[in-house]
């Protein structure tokens, strides 16, 4: 587990958490921020981080994210995750179709494969399929992040 600022004396930390996750794929890293913006926060997710929390949040609730990130969980200020579903809802609404907002509404609640298939009366390979060509579509490398840009671009906080 690793807690990680993203301005860094010699390096930007999300290059760093880049760096390391490519060398160590399993490592938990928590960025801990003074930036509330999206896109940093977006830039870190992409490069591997599992968490992104700001540096005004009260203790406990840093504490309590080190254990949600080295639990293999993923957590993002709320602040920041408002941010981001904000931005997605801007900028991709309009790319989904009905299906696809379907399973990235089933996605955002945690919803396995098997309740995928049974609410949308799919089989769960044929949700497999539809799933895979999602998670290209929104950039996602795992069904993780899939699910971190699921819940960036719901509506509605879960």
């Amino acid at each position: 587990m690793i807690v990680l600022d993203v301005r860094l004396p010699d390096q930007n930390g999300v290059a760093v958490t880049s760096s390391l996750t490519r060398r160590l794929p399993n490592v938990a890293i928590l960025i801990l921020s003074s930036l509330h913006e999206s896109t940093t926060a977006w830039a870190a997710l992409q490069a591997g981080a599992r968490g992104y929390l700001v540096k005004t949040s009260p203790l406990d609730v840093i504490v309590r994210g080190i254990h949600t990130v080295a639990s293999g969980q993923i957590l993002v200020d709320k602040d920041v995750a408002d941010a981001l579903r904000k931005d997605a809802r801007t900028e991709t609404d309009s790319r989904w179709s009905p299906r696809e907002q379907q399973m990235l509404e089933l996605l955002a609640i945690g919803a396995s494969t098997a309740e995928m298939a049974r609410r949308l009366h799919l089989s769960e390979k044929t949700v497999r399929n539809y799933a895979s060509a999602l998670y290209a579509k929104i950039g996602a490398s795992s069904r993780s992040e899939a699910v971190l840009i699921a819940r960036a671009t719901q509506r509605e906080q879960y």
